[in-house]
């Protein structure tokens, strides 16, 4: 075993013990603290993983393949959540830490920015482009936002 392995275990089973109390009802005898190392995968990076697509410093998280180019990002933000919507459709979820009015006002500027005309201003609104739409929809989580792009995949 290796020696970081056996001074977590015995950091654990220490613990355990010091749980207990004395058989009359006192406290345990105080243990020694004991320090451990860095774990094993201390080291691990994705920097040369050929399907990783990182974003940039300002975006965390992957993007999926077949995320459209012409869709905003909004910096600062962080990736969620992405997958499979209906009808063919999949969707990315981003946190970020402006207010939902804010991130509602940027995104909708960059969506124009970027060729994209609204259709709808409700709670989702949806942009086409072309023969192409996106549903954006942003969800006030005080303190933040979280904002969900429904899309169809770049051809």
């Amino acid at each position: 075993m290796k020696p970081s392995v056996v001074l977590v275990l015995t950091a654990v089973l220490l613990a355990a013990g010091g749980c207990q109390r004395s058989k009359d009802g006192g406290p345990a005898e105080k243990l020694e603290t004991v320090e451990v190392g860095e774990g094993f995968d201390v080291g691990l990076t994705t920097a040369y993983d050929q399907k990783a697509k990182q974003v940039g410093p300002e975006v965390a998280g992957v993007l999926p393949d077949g995320f459209p180019r012409d869709l905003p990002l909004y910096t600062p933000s962080s990736l969620v959540d992405f997958g499979e919507a209906d009808a063919g459709m999949h969707y990315l979820e981003f946190d970020a830490s402006d207010s939902a009015a804010v991130v509602r006002r940027r995104l909708s500027a960059d969506l124009a920015n970027s060729g994209w005309r609204p259709l709808s201003t409700d709670l989702a609104t949806t942009f086409v482009k072309g023969d192409r739409q996106v549903t954006l929809t942003i969800r006030d989580l005080s303190p933040g936002a979280r904002f969900r792009y429904v899309y169809s995949r770049e051809p």
